[in-house]
């Protein structure tokens, strides 16, 4: 019976240090550049303005008709808050730009003054500073003639807009700050 204890701690113990010798063996690997994970860098940034299909009041894509869409941020700021979130969504419709103004970034649209026009700045990347007229309506900042739309078919860079909503309407305070990228605009009223 000693004998078979013996033996069989004799079995264990060897067993135990060859696993654990096996397990300190160096495990070398090579490792050539083409191992290594890659990583493909899109250059060419994307464009906010997207072409999308005009629906009707049923829903339904009306052929023939679209209009151009984009999203900008910016920052707005009145008696109340300063360099609040803003977003400023528009859109191209037969050559009009239609801006809309979302303060604190969310819905609903802000209130503006209605049938005012307003003049607002534009900083191009020159550092010029230029001004386009814009028509108040219904709550949106209309580009009725074509200032800003020509502004920004002329660059290629973002540019800055100010638009200080009391020079239209002294018993409004708002101070919208924004930017935008005009690139891949010309491509889509193609």
């Amino acid at each position: 019976m000693k004998s078979t204890k013996k033996f069989l701690t004799t079995i264990i113990i060897g067993s135990i240090l060859t696993s654990c010798a096996s397990g300190t063996e160096k495990k070398t690997e090579n490792v050539t550049s083409s191992d290594k994970p890659t990583i493909e860098v899109n250059s060419k940034k994307e464009s906010a303005w997207k072409v999308t299909q005009i629906k009707d009041e049923f829903g339904d894509i009306v052929e023939g008709k679209s209009t151009i869409a984009a999203a900008f941020e910016g920052t707005m700021s009145n008696s109340a808050v300063s360099d609040e979130d803003l977003t400023v969504r528009m859109q191209v419709q037969d050559s009009t730009i239609y801006s809309l103004f979302y303060e604190y970034g969310r819905e609903p649209q802000s209130q503006l003054p209605d049938s005012k026009y307003l003049t607002i700045k534009v900083k191009v990347s020159s550092g010029e500073v230029l001004e386009a007229k814009q028509f108040l309506y219904k709550n949106m900042m209309l580009d009725t003639d074509k200032e800003l739309l020509n502004i920004l078919l002329n660059q290629d860079k973002p540019v800055k807009v100010i638009a200080d909503i009391s020079r239209a309407d002294k018993y409004s305070s708002g101070v919208y700050l924004f930017e935008i990228d005009p690139s891949g605009l010309k491509e889509a009223i193609k």
